[in-house]
């Protein structure tokens, strides 16, 4: 398995690229290539900054009042 190191925030851009092109060389054509690293993307990253926002606001994490 290939992992792709980039300076970019969170690799916009840059991983589903290079996942895209990684499923092609596979012989997945490439607009379904371009819709599955985008799906897998959406469900592996975001879904898990909602669960973690869901989870601080349960927990008071996002609340700004001061503790006296």
């Amino acid at each position: 398995m290939y992992v792709f190191y980039n300076f970019i925030p969170r690799g916009i851009g840059i991983t589903v690229g290079a996942l895209a092109g990684l499923l092609t060389t596979q012989g997945i054509d490439i607009s379904t290539a371009l819709i599955l690293s985008v799906m897998i993307r959406v469900l592996t990253l975001w879904f898990s900054v909602c669960v973690g926002f869901i989870a601080l606001k349960f927990t008071g994490g996002l609340s700004f009042k001061q503790n006296s």
